[in-house]
């Protein structure tokens, strides 16, 4: 047995005492701000131009954050410049004129004039929320679609692009789960975000497409108006990899209003849809379904049960140990994309992948326990394997550590031995007994 002293699952949280940030002075609700770290000896040029100064201290200076391709923090960062406490200046400005770039990129050779004349540690931009060394800073406008990095100013011709880190405008997550833009209000577009329980690379990368396709002038950016995708832009074709579709019709819903305008990603063609069902249906237009194998019909049905059984998987796995205290049991599957395999291959037997909940983190995490066979018709668990320690208790034989979200259905057995269950086995035992013709491969 091995004793996870940190939490069960190894997860270690370091817990910082960070400082508050810097009060800066408020800017109009309209405006954007750029701010320079420096050199207090190096502060008068940029005050005679209308920068600000900003009280800062030590620490406050150590816990900004720092971007771009350093791996460095700030603290190290100041530091190496042996700089005991640096003079913080910001300033506000206009965004340009919605897709304007050549004011965009005006503002942007001021900001970077003003830190080339200051000599400035790093440059602070309010809309991504990051620091940049200011020869990082200054290549945000050398980073564009259509030449290589560094080697173009960015224009009409080459529009600005995003990036995961360090770049002009940026893809984050937000704080209701999912992802969104950052910084395309400095070009006086409005930023664009996707609600995502299903996390992950893929949707990232879903967003960078959308936002310079927004950069470049080709998308659609007015609320509740239906348009077209095609999955076949090149643009997209970075992202999507589609099986049965060859477009998705989306609409954007408005988040926040004017002047700082989100907008919020949806089908145009599921009404009534939940936000992760509509998600579900994104994912298997963009990257396929995972479970093709049974054609489009049968694939997009499971993947909108699958959709409904990990709402309420995460429903079950916070009210986990409340069932547990009053004698109830708990499973998950996690790879219906086999059964669904087993299904289209016509097998006389359907073999399942249920695992047992035995502990949980508290958070998102489930430690698992595999069984044979189908709980509900005298499946058995296995009993090898290893335990964890769980506070002053042993757990186990674990086989599995899952994040909940990825589950794919789920199996509930209360006190008195009543089972109930989501859909997506149900549908895949019912294929199987109607033992349908297995279509062409997609």
């Amino acid at each position: 047995m091995k004793r996870l002293a940190a939490g069960w699952l190894g997860l270690i949280a370091s817990v910082a005492t960070l400082a508050s940030p810097p009060a800066f002075p408020a800017c109009a609700p309209d405006e954007i701000r750029y701010s320079l770290l420096l050199r207090e000896r190096d502060a008068g040029w940029a005050l005679q131009q209308g920068w600000l100064r900003v009280p800062l201290t030590a620490a406050q200076a150590e816990d900004l954050p720092l971007g771009g391709e350093t791996e460095m923090s700030m603290a190290e960062l100041l530091a190496g410049y042996r700089e005991p406490r640096p003079t913080l200046l910001t300033r506000c400005w206009s965004p340009a004129p919605r897709g304007d770039l050549d004011a965009y990129a005006a503002t942007l050779s001021e900001v970077v004039a003003a830190a080339q004349a200051t000599r400035a540690l790093a440059v602070g931009d309010g809309e991504t929320q990051e620091w940049l060394q200011t020869r990082e800073f200054n290549n945000t406008l050398l980073h564009g679609q259509a030449a290589p990095y560094g080697k173009a100013r960015v224009s009409k011709s080459n529009p600005p692009a995003m990036s995961f880190m360090g770049g002009a405008f940026t893809i984050g997550e937000q704080d209701e789960g999912g992802y969104r833009t950052r910084g395309l209000r400095k070009l006086g577009l409005p930023e664009l975000s996707l609600e995502a329980e299903l996390s992950g690379y893929s949707f990232i990368v879903f967003m960078q497409a959308l936002g310079d396709l927004a950069l470049s002038g080709r998308l659609p950016l007015q609320p509740d108006v239906a348009w077209d995708l095609p999955l076949d832009d090149p643009v997209v074709r970075m992202a999507a990899r589609p099986t049965f579709v060859s477009s998705l019709k989306l609409r954007w819903r408005q988040v926040h209003p004017s002047p700082t305008p989100l907008l919020r990603l949806e089908l145009a063609d599921a009404p009534g849809k939940h936000p992760f069902e509509q998600q579900m249906l994104i994912a298997d237009a963009l990257w396929g379904s995972p479970y093709a194998v049974l054609g489009p019909e049968r694939a997009r049905e499971l993947g909108q049960a699958v959709a409904r059984a990990k709402l309420n998987i995460i429903d079950l796995h916070t009210r986990w140990p409340s069932i547990r205290a009053e004698g109830g049991r708990l499973w998950v599957h996690a790879d219906l994309a086999a059964v669904a395999r087993e299904v289209a291959s016509e097998r006389s037997t359907l073999p399942t992948r249920w695992y047992e909940v035995v502990a949980s983190d508290g958070r998102s995490h489930l430690a698992l326990r595999r069984w044979e066979g189908d709980p509900r018709a005298g499946g058995t668990p296995v009993r090898d394997g290893p335990s964890i320690a769980v506070g002053e208790r042993t757990e186990g034989p674990v086989h599995l550590f899952l994040v909940a979200p990825l589950a794919e259905d789920w199996l509930v057995q209360d006190a008195q031995g009543r089972f109930t269950a989501g859909e997506p086995m149900n549908l895949l035992m019912q294929w199987h007994r109607l033992r349908p013709v297995s279509p062409s491969p997609p």
